[in-house]
């Protein structure tokens, strides 16, 4: 585990900016990193490689559309009282459907999802969180078998960019490390840490309790 401070100075070992506190700033390289931690999450995420979970009840009542939590990312799955819902596409929307189903949207700004009649039971909302901002430097995060390596180098290659300086050794490297990531997935075997296929939740069918 890294604190931002910790990588922020191998960031700027890695540009070759140690002295040039003037042109690079803590907060400009600091920004470098939490764009590039937030783009490497997303990475992570949709290729399966961790899955962070979070877990919602929606407070349910008789309207069909409810707001999602902010630190909303992806979901995982939906279900009520057990049961997991399926997903519908907008154009198969059906009121009349015996099947309760949902889809998620985006409501003035607000991520929302909307049931296709009114929900019963209990509703459960597994999904993915957004990842946490770095600001302070005592903020960390803890990336397995040093994957930290890649936010350093892909917020380096953000410095270099900006003087329109040549990255590709470390483009090089980047490609390296995304590569060893892939490898170290597929040699860890029933990890609760990676490999994690995401629940698709179109794969699943279920009629109400007692139909």
């Amino acid at each position: 585990m890294l604190t931002l401070k910790e990588v922020r100075q191998r960031v700027r070992d890695r540009a070759d900016i140690e002295f040039e506190t003037k042109r690079y700033p803590n907060e400009v390289l600091n920004q470098y990193i939490d764009d590039s931690y937030g783009q490497f999450y997303g990475w992570l995420v949709s290729n399966s490689l961790v899955k962070p979970e979070k877990e919602y009840v929606i407070p349910t009542n008789t309207a069909l559309t409810y707001p999602l939590p902010l630190d909303y990312y992806s979901c995982i799955k939906v279900d009520c009282d057990g049961i997991v819902l399926t997903r519908h596409k907008v154009r198969e929307y059906n009121k009349n459907n015996f099947r309760l189903t949902y889809r998620i949207f985006e409501l003035n700004g607000v991520r929302t999802i909307e049931f296709n009649r009114e929900p019963y039971g209990e509703i459960t909302f597994l999904y993915v969180p957004l990842p946490g901002h770095l600001k302070d430097d005592s903020d960390s995060v803890n990336l397995p078998l040093g994957w930290w390596e890649y936010v350093i180098i892909d917020a380096a290659i953000k410095a270099k960019r900006k003087e329109n300086t040549n990255t590709f050794d470390l483009e090089r490297d980047r490609k390296r490390i995304k590569q060893e990531i892939f490898k170290q997935n597929d040699d860890v075997e029933g990890s609760e840490t990676m490999g994690v296929t995401i629940i698709n939740p179109w794969r699943y069918s279920w009629r109400y309790p007692g139909i």
